[in-house]
């Protein structure tokens, strides 16, 4: 092991000066003398044989290009030894508080029952907090840290995020069930491409279904543009259009009661994954981590026979969820 000879309360009166611009206010803000705060930087400088800050009298502190390395370098090791502290100091205790989770706004209906009803089983004292949002909100909330962990598909996720999938789905058509190709279980994409199509127009899904039609050749007549699945079903029901959608319903009629028919598609798409996401480089509490674990058992059980060709895996969590269908 290498000999660390940097503690960690020399880091702490370090970044405290550079973030206060003085000793002296560094000195007040841990109670402490300016001394001790002058010490422990000096201290620094010595093991590190590099001078960290220049010292103005009147005018404070200002870092060097070794001082600002430094900084960065401190604040990680001080949150991380946050964590670490009350990590162990939780251990044998039960998980408590709140957990702000995001989650994708098409997703929420088909993930936030089973969490709500079966995670205060494993941990009935946290209070889990869920915010719907697109996925750019999502990327902004994970960046502001106004959540620790989102739920949303691994599809257009920008770079500076860990995506964990849980299961992957596939997309299917529907059509009206009056449709002369509704009863045909199986149906290519070009075999539809002249008929009016009803897009979910919610970034990133509509552009990637256009994307995945254009590279098989087929040029939809979008007719309809719609950021709600159900609007879609209404739609489609009401022999107006046809679509895709995600994450397959078992309820085969519209919010008006008129049938649906949901068809697999014989080409090949890209699968599209739903995922867990977190900000690279940041630490998971442990109340994040315990959450992630419990979505990653239970989202295990998602899986698919792909000798069927269906190529849609079941609903995740739990077969109650997959019986209530809601569609995405």
């Amino acid at each position: 092991m290498t000999d660390v000879r940097i503690s960690l309360r020399q880091l702490e009166y370090f970044v405290a000066a550079a973030e206060t611009g003085t000793i002296a206010a560094a000195a007040e803000h841990h109670h402490i003398s300016a001394t001790a705060v002058s010490s422990a930087v000096s201290q620094l400088e010595k093991t590190l044989d590099l001078q960290l800050v220049i010292r103005r009298k009147a005018k404070g502190l200002t870092l060097t290009q070794g001082g600002e390395t430094l900084l960065a370098h401190a604040r990680e090791l001080l949150e991380h030894a946050g964590v670490v502290e009350a990590d162990v100091r939780s251990l044998g205790t039960t998980l408590s508080g709140s957990l702000t989770v995001g989650c994708f706004s098409t997703l929420a209906p088909l993930l936030l029952p089973t969490l709500v009803d079966e995670l205060p089983c494993h941990h009935p004292d946290l209070v889990l907090e869920v915010v719907e949002d697109s996925v750019t909100g999502l990327h902004q909330r994970l960046t502001d840290g106004s959540c620790e962990v989102a739920m949303m598909y691994d599809i257009g996720i920008e770079p500076g995020f860990d995506v964990t999938p849980l299961y992957t789905t596939a997309a299917h058509i529907v059509l009206p069930a009056t449709h002369p190709l509704a009863e045909h279980g199986r149906i290519a994409l070009g075999d539809l491409a002249a008929e009016p199509m009803a897009l979910l127009d919610l970034p990133p899904i509509g552009d990637h279904f256009l994307r995945q039609l254009e590279r098989r050749g087929t040029t939809p007549h979008v007719q309809y543009r719609c950021r709600s699945a159900e609007a879609i079903r209404a739609l489609v029901a009401r022999g107006r259009a046809w679509s895709i959608l995600l994450q397959r319903p078992q309820v085969l009629h519209s919010y008006e009661g008129l049938p649906l028919a949901q068809l697999d598609i014989t080409d090949t798409l890209d699968p599209v994954s739903v995922a867990l996401v977190t900000t690279t480089g940041q630490r998971a509490t442990r109340k994040a981590r315990a959450f992630m674990d419990f979505c990653r058992r239970t989202g295990s059980a998602a899986s698919g026979d792909p000798r069927s060709g269906a190529g849609q895996l079941r609903a995740p969590f739990t077969a109650r969820t997959q019986r209530e269908g809601i569609p995405v």
